[in-house]
Parts: structure tokens; C-alpha cells; sequence
């Protein structure tokens, strides 16, 4: 895969397909509003108008942004399910602290949503481990340790 694409899982790329619409319902009503405030007179001193196009031109920006995204990015299907891949969502356990993460593409990482991209380091180091596996993740200063307790 080429430095081009953008990974998404099927969820991220509904979510792009959803944000596109909810962008592009919006614009027509953001290009009556700078035709009201264009009718007010002077364009320079319009205050109302160069908000309008201000808003105008963000909307168009984000469209153009998830457009782009779209074009250039590929779907990854989970595969199978007893290997950690894109998209699975991982159970994994250090000593006493356990945490539950979902592998997803860089666009979709939420580190809230405990959403990690699969670029990130947490993620390389649980890519095609198993159920009952040990992932480590090693650091400049340590060594981390997780079993992995759940895949789905």
C-alpha cells in the first residue's frame, strides 16, 4: 500500500460518507446566506458578508477534504477474527491494569474513544498476535508487557 492511501475501517469510511452529506446539505443554505448579505451593499465594510463567505469557504474546504479522503483511501475488512488486524477491538491486560482498545486507521484515531491508530506503537505491537499472546511494546525507557485476553 502506497503512502497515498489512507486506511479506513468500514465504519470510518461511513462516517466520511456521512460528514460529506451533512457538508454538502449545508452549503446551499451557507450560499443563500452570503447572496442576503451580498444584497446589503458594500462588500467591505459588509461585516455579515464576510462571515458568510468565511463560512462558505470552510464548508467548501471540509467537502473537498472528505472528497479527497474518500478517493484516496482503502476499506479493510476484518479477515478473521482470532488475529488482531484493522478493526478488531483488543482486550489486553499489563499486571493488574487492563484496557480495551480498538485498532483503526490514523484519520479514525480517537486515543478518547480508546480508538488507536494502527500506526501507533501500542497497535504495531499487537498486530497478528492472538487471543493468549504477549505483545511487547518497547520504548526508549522500557519494556511493556500485555497479554492478550480478547479479540473481537
Amino acid at each position: 500500500m502506497n503512502n497515498n492511501n489512507l486506511i479506513l475501517t468500514p465504519q470510518g469510511k461511513k462516517k466520511l460518507e456521512d460528514e460529506l452529506l451533512a457538508l454538502r446539505t449545508k452549503r446551499p443554505l451557507a450560499l443563500e446566506e452570503l447572496q442576503r448579505a451580498r444584497a446589503m451593499g458594500d462588500l467591505k465594510e459588509n461585516s455579515a458578508y464576510q462571515a458568510a463567505r468565511s463560512h462558505l469557504t470552510d464548508i467548501d474546504r471540509h467537502i473537498i477534504k472528505r472528497e479527497l479522503m474518500l478517493r484516496r483511501s482503502t476499506v479493510v475488512e476484518k479477515q478473521d477474527i482470532e488475529t488482531i488486524q484493522i478493526g478488531s477491538v483488543v482486550t489486553v491486560q499489563n499486571g493488574s491494569f487492563e484496557m480495551i482498545v480498538t485498532i483503526v486507521g490514523e484519520s479514525e484515531a480517537d486515543p478518547k474513544k480508546k480508538h488507536i491508530s494502527h500506526g501507533s506503537p501500542l497497535a504495531k505491537a499487537l498486530l497478528g498476535k492472538k487471543k493468549g499472546e504477549q505483545a511487547r511494546l518497547t520504548t526508549e525507557t522500557t519494556v511493556i508487557e500485555y497479554s492478550i485476553i480478547d479479540i473481537t
